[in-house]
């Protein structure tokens, strides 16, 4: 009970760390290493709030090998939204994870690193992806400026699997470029209507509305 209670403790410290200030840093850095996974999670999670140092960069590049698959996956997701370059080598090995979570965020990472050979790499095997993976691969691809790969994306919001849906969805809503978002939303809309899943028809109104800018319209209508 005292370990719940410290966890909740550090949980809350964590949302407190908003400013970059060394002593900040310095504190999620030690947060970063506790032994409670959700707090090693979240305090990794608040380094997107920070232009990342060299200590920020190595310890997110550590977090791809902890113990816990969602830390993993948060360390690829940042470091594939800082375009880490670098880290590439490490995202191609996390292709071998034991968590298709964690190998779905990497390769959603390498689509965001530009580089023409990440392509070559990722077409090579896509044939060979299934499920969330084969979703986010085609989402690299695409990303790297294989436009032809906006039709599978958009096939997938039929999927039979509700979860596969869900991430297109938050995928397309992602990082679909600004010519195709009219596309991509009539196909939302399309399927969001005969969508009887709740978790794949919130993720789908969603995206519709962040796409659609609805959400600033309505700030927009209830401050005149």
């Amino acid at each position: 009970m005292d370990d719940e209670f410290d966890a909740i403790d550090k949980l809350a410290d964590i949302e407190k760390l908003e400013d970059g200030s060394s002593e900040n840093i310095k504190r999620l850095l030690e947060l970063s290493h506790d032994a409670d996974d959700e707090v090693r999670c979240r305090a990794i999670e608040a380094f997107e709030n920070f232009e990342p140092t060299d200590a920020i960069l190595s310890r997110v590049r550590e977090g791809i090998n902890d113990e816990d698959e969602i830390v993993r996956a948060m360390s690829i997701e940042l470091l594939g939204d800082w375009v880490d370059v670098d880290s590439i080598d490490n995202l191609y090995r996390a292709f071998g994870d034991v968590s298709d979570i964690v190998r779905a965020a990497a390769l959603t990472s390498l689509g965001q690193m530009g580089r023409k050979d990440v392509a070559g790499v990722l077409e090579g095997k896509y044939p060979l992806f299934e499920g969330i993976e084969k979703v986010s691969a085609a989402m690299a691809l695409y990303s790297l400026g294989e436009k032809q790969y906006l039709g599978d994306l958009l096939s997938f919001l039929e999927d039979d699997y509700y979860l596969i849906r869900c991430r297109t969805a938050n995928l397309l809503c992602s990082f679909v470029d600004d010519p195709d978002k009219a596309k991509v939303i009539e196909k939302m809309e399309s399927v969001l209507a005969l969508e009887k899943t709740e978790a794949a028809a919130s993720s789908l109104s969603e995206a519709i509305a962040d796409l659609s800018g609805e959400e600033e319209d309505d700030d927009e209508d209830a401050y005149p």
